[in-house]
């Protein structure tokens, strides 16, 4: 067709000066044809592309001589959205319009503001309107024409439709122009009169590859056919279209109790009668009745048989030439035939997004290898969602490791809300406003590009911002508005503890105004810059959160965009576009009083800036990866639809109840679903040598297997009934979810192996070579060499008892390996209770503080000790939880608090001793003849060995060696919150306390430089096991290491991770000789001396 018009041209070409307009459905298709008319006549100048809607429109003001502005359309739905919020007032207060108050909820005639309710209901009503004017004209004629009272113009509708021509009525008052409908009405009236033009019209225009119009719309060509030569290239694909669906149908609905088997399939309707719907109703339009045809009307056809153009060539015509042929030739008992090695039409279902643009790229690379000739430029990859798979495409075309091979492509039609800029940051501003601020999207906008560009930030200011915030206790809420009066924990409460923090020292007790100081890690340069951030961002969310008139909007949205512009070239075309699209916005608005809230305005951006795709990259000479829309029926070499999964595709369109063309349908209604599916014809035509269909073949969260779409289903059932059982399995190709699969690198008869992934290949032949795959593990073999320190050790006590509590990870830091990541996730609620750990950390920082602000080494337990001013002690800090839980919080730490204190009370008076132990001064605390530790959360085995080394030091150091205690919380449910003497050991020696220590010491040395083949927690428990000659004891172990179905094994921790391995079992363990050594080394001597 492209051709033909182009020769057109070049054989009758217009004067020099003279346009020549050519009607298209989308900017892509206007590009291709421009290239393929350069093409042909060296030259394309002067060609217009304009799309239907528009140009139509534009005919129609000539002709009545009324002026035409593009973007000024007072009858679209965006501006009678805001001419029926003007009407509604006055529409909701006649009776037939009680209904709509179901759809506004405290709907008041004194409140103007627009709401949200409001707004959406605009919109539902302006966009049915909008469907009324131009595929119900004789209603909305009806409409206009009335001057009847209320009750008669509405009396043929039903009853919870009435009130749609009174407002119709009422919004048509405030518009001066006639509505496109009622102006097409009168220029056939005048052309059936004989009237001319009031303007010059063209002599000539081209619709060209448009497949689908408006009644109307047509309508009005063909009265314009009378004076202005209108030529239509029509993509079709037969002659007969209309009649081939009308006949199919008719004769299934006839033989609707015919039992169903393989004869029945052969005479079912045609792939174009499934698909072509669409098409054939655009056709019977086309022909129409010849009331509105006052021109001449000249048909000629021009179809292509590929299947035999290829026989003709002295080729075997593929099933893609058969199957376009057979759309051409209405004789239906035509056998399609596929070769062994016909690859031309593929339906692929693929296990999972990634896993489908996997294959899809691994068939571009064959298709690549086969066709030398084959360019970038010729594929064409087309999906209903192109979001969904944009973030996947770049990892997978891009992999060239894998792959060896360089794909250039490009993906088109994203919307602007995706990109990375200026009104990308307004939008999570208008969410943000819309809804609560909390910690979570904080931190995202202030990782936004924008905000540090703007602000010169780095991510490690940002993640110290966000750290410092959450530990002065900011949650969510923007101030005390936000959480009804409580303003803690909000950001305006954190800065104000920042701001103290500057002032008061961080220890201080000062508490003003519920507030108390944080300055922790913050220094003065640090408060300057991050309040100057923080600040703007609280505001421009305040300001934002207020209803405002049009103009006051904008004005205030474009001092947030101009404030955070950097006026360079970052983002200066993006400030530039918003600029004039909020101008245009504010004038098409008009004189317009009512206030706007923030999340109206929100969907008013929104679909200005970012419902708008871009009109670029769709002809670049790359891949082409597109929506539906923009590239259908434009020919490629290899053309794929990907994506076409059940719920998908074809996509659903709902309309409200009250949308006048839900309740009946008429020939050329719109249906989203009949346009999708005629992209499957049109795709078919369109493909020259490949045509690949690929879905979702399996949820990626349950692994259940998921159907094909239902037009697919009806393609692969009809492809059955003419190609048999077996050989339509042969175009159905199911790869396998593992990409390491044997069978992606096996040829499948005589199509090659689906993956290219030279990488996964390569890791299959090492799998392939393996028996079994051992453990990386640095502490492997295990083993343990005891003779290695020598006699003049030194180490302190902190480095001895990091050794002996935490052996693996003191060991992997020597040589600069930290395998525990700091875990800090941003918290976003107010907690409702406290977690265990700030209860511990609580209880624990009291009790230090205790010991260590007496003024004496003698300790009262008694009296005010004994209790604590919990919610005052902590007030404006937010560590406590709000209200009433903070008081339930003060009850349960002051009950642990007492029940500590009079436990160790009972053990008599208690001390703080100092004792020197080779130089080194350690305090201990003595109660009666004891040595205690206290731990104020449950027992631990790094408590037990903390306990037994304060022991041997103490013992080491005096000369009347005394018993050591560990109290620690009671493991029992029914007395959680009591203290009890947990472990006891005996006196020791000093000399032989010594010989241990020494001992220890060696093994300590010894461990920073080998592994130490016991874990600590789980071998304490195998210790204490074989201690008291439990049978079970190896099951401890096992249960303790590996973990159960209700607690991880201590196997999990990242430090055993890399020293044992993943998943290590326990009897790698239990059979080594270094391990039970090890074990008695350390355990051995610390059981003999427990008491209890």
């Amino acid at each position: 067709m492209a051709e033909v018009l182009a020769e057109q041209l070049r054989l009758t070409p217009p004067d020099l000066f003279e346009e020549v307009d050519v009607i298209v459905n989308t900017w892509p298709t206007g590009r291709w044809l421009s290239e393929q008319v350069a093409s042909v006549n060296g030259i394309n100048a002067l060609v217009n592309f304009p799309f239907p809607g528009t140009y139509l429109r534009k005919l129609a003001h000539d002709f009545l001589g009324s002026e035409f502005t593009r973007k000024d359309n007072p009858w679209s739905a965006e501006q009678l959205t805001w001419r029926i919020i003007e009407s509604l007032p006055e529409l909701l207060k006649k009776n037939q319009a009680a209904v709509l108050l179901n759809w506004l909820d405290n709907y008041s005639d004194q409140d103007l503001s627009i709401t949200a309710e409001k707004w959406q209901l605009a919109k539902s009503i302006s966009e049915a309107f909008d469907d009324y004017l131009l595929y119900r004209p004789e209603l909305i004629g009806n409409w206009c024409r009335t001057n009847k009272a209320s009750k008669d113009i509405s009396k043929s509708l039903p009853a919870d439709s009435q009130w749609q021509p009174l407002l119709f009525k009422l919004v048509k008052e405030k518009i001066i122009k006639e509505p496109f409908c009622m102006q097409v009405n009168e220029i056939i009236n005048k052309l059936k009169l004989g009237e001319k033009s009031k303007k010059d019209l063209p002599a000539q225009f081209y619709i060209f590859g448009v497949n689908s119009l408006a009644p109307l719309q047509i309508e009005l060509i063909q009265a314009l056919s009378s004076t202005i030569n209108i030529e239509i290239f029509l993509l079709t694909p037969c002659q007969d279209l209309w009649t081939r669906c009308k006949e199919k149908r008719e004769k299934i609905e006839h033989n609707s109790y015919t039992k169903i088997n393989k004869f029945w399939l052969l005479g079912k309707p045609r792939l174009e009668a499934n698909l072509g719907r669409m098409g054939s109703e655009f056709e019977q339009l086309l022909e129409g009745s010849g009331e509105y045809q006052l021109g001449e009307w000249q048909e000629r056809n021009l179809f292509a048989m590929p299947a035999s153009i290829s026989e003709n060539e002295s080729k075997l015509p593929t099933l893609l030439e058969q199957l376009q042929q057979k759309l051409v030739n209405k004789d239906s008992t035509i056998q399609l035939r596929k070769e062994d090695d016909d690859n031309s039409i593929s339906f692929i279902e693929c296990p999972g997004q990634k896993r489908q643009v996997q294959v899809i790229r691994d068939q571009i690379i064959q298709l690549f290898a086969l066709n030398k000739s084959l360019q970038p430029k010729d594929i064409l990859i087309m999906t209903p969602h192109v979001e969904r798979f944009a973030p996947l495409i770049p990892s997978v075309f891009n992999d060239k490791s894998a792959t060896g091979v360089t794909l250039p492509w490009t993906i088109t039609d994203r919307s602007q809300q995706n990109e990375i800029g200026l009104i990308h940051y307004l939008n999570q501003l208008l969410d943000i406003a819309c809804g609560k601020l909390t910690a979570s999207n904080l931190d995202q906008l202030l990782t936004h590009e924008v905000i540090k560009n703007r602000y010169k930030l780095n991510t490690k200011e940002i993640n110290n911002i966000t750290f410092c915030l959450q530990e002065a206790g900011f949650r969510w809420g923007l101030d005390d508005i936000d959480k009804n009066g409580d303003e803690a924990n909000s950001l305006t409460w954190c800065l104000e503890r920042w701001l103290m923090g500057a002032i008061f020292p961080n220890e201080s007790e000062v508490v003003l105004g519920g507030l108390a100081p944080f300055s922790k890690g913050i220094s003065n340069e640090d408060l300057y810059k991050w309040w100057e951030v923080l600040s703007k961002i609280s505001n421009q969310i305040k300001l934002l959160r207020n209803s405002k008139r049009c103009h006051e909007w904008v004005k205030l949205l474009k001092e947030i965009v101009n404030e955070l512009s950097d006026h360079g070239d970052n983002w200066s075309w993006e400030y530039q576009n918003f600029y004039e699209k909020i101008d245009e916005w504010l004038k098409n608005v008009g004189d317009f009083e009512f206030n706007i809230e923030t999340e109206v305005i929100a969907d008013i951006l929104k679909s200005l800036i970012f419902t708008e795709t871009g009109r670029f990259g769709h002809r670049s000479g790359k891949i082409t990866i597109s929506a539906l829309e923009p590239m259908r029926a434009i020919p490629h070499k290899v053309i794929v639809l990907m994506g076409l999964d059940e719920g998908i595709f074809p996509r659903q369109n709902y309309r409200p109840g009250f949308n006048l063309l839900e309740q009946k349908r008429l020939l050329g209604d719109p249906k989203s679903t009949d346009k999708d599916r005629y992209v499957l014809i049109e795709a078919l035509m369109s493909a020259r040598h490949n045509l690949l269909i690929t879905w979702n073949s399996r949820d990626e969260k349950t692994g259940e297997l998921l159907p094909p779409s239902n037009p697919v289903q009806q393609w692969l059932e009809y492809l059955e009934g003419e190609l048999g059982e077996t050989k339509s399995k042969e175009i159905l190709k199911n790869p396998d979810p593992n990409p390491l699969d044997k069978r992606n690198f096996i040829s499948q008869g005589n199509f090659p192996p689906f993956s290219c992934d030279k990488r996964n290949l390569q890791a299959r032949k090492e799998i392939d070579k393996i028996t079994k795959v051992n453990s990386v593990a640095l502490a492997f073999p295990l083993k343990w060499n005891s003779h290695k320190a020598s006699e003049n050790i030194t180490l302190t006590h902190e480095q001895l008892l990091s050794w002996l509590t935490r052996p693996q990870a003191t060991w992997l830091k020597q040589y600069g390996i930290y395998p525990r990541e700091l875990e800090a996730p941003i918290q976003d609620q107010d907690p409702l209770s406290l977690s265990e750990l700030t209860r511990y950390k609580l209880l624990n920082e009291n009790f230090r503080d205790l010991i260590k602000n007496s003024m004496s080494d003698k300790l009262q337990l008694s009296g005010k000790e004994l209790k604590i001013d919990w919610v005052g002690k902590y007030k404006g800090q937010g560590i406590l939880p709000p209200k009433s839980a903070a008081l339930i919080e003060e009850e349960l730490l002051n009950s642990r608090w007492q029940n500590l204190l009079c436990t160790i009370s009972r053990l008599g008076e208690l001390n703080k001793k100092q004792i020197c132990y080779r130089n080194e001064v350690k305090e201990y605390l003595i109660a009666g003849e004891k040595s205690i530790l206290i731990e104020v959360g449950r027992l631990k085995a790094k408590n037990i060995i903390e306990g037994w080394l304060n022991h041997l030091k103490l013992c080491s150091s005096i000369k009347k060696p005394t018993k050591t205690i560990i109290i620690a919380k009671s493991i029992s449910k029914l007395k959680n919150n009591n203290y009890q003497i947990s472990i006891e050991f005996a006196p020791i020696p000093s000399n032989k306390a010594n010989d241990f220590l020494i001992e220890l010491e060696k093994n300590a040395y010894n461990g920073l430089s080998e592994c130490w083949p016991v874990p600590p927690n789980s071998g304490w428990e195998l210790a204490l096991a074989r201690h008291k000659n439990s049978d079970q004891a190896d099951v401890i172990f096992k249960r303790n290491w590996e973990g159960a179905y209700n607690f991880k094994g201590e196997r999990n921790a990242p430090e055993m991770q890399v020293c044992f391995g993943y998943d290590s079992e326990a009897e790698t363990f239990l059979k080594n000789k270094s391990f039970n050594q090890c074990l008695k080394i350390l355990y051995r001597p610390l059981l003999e001396n427990l008491l209890y």
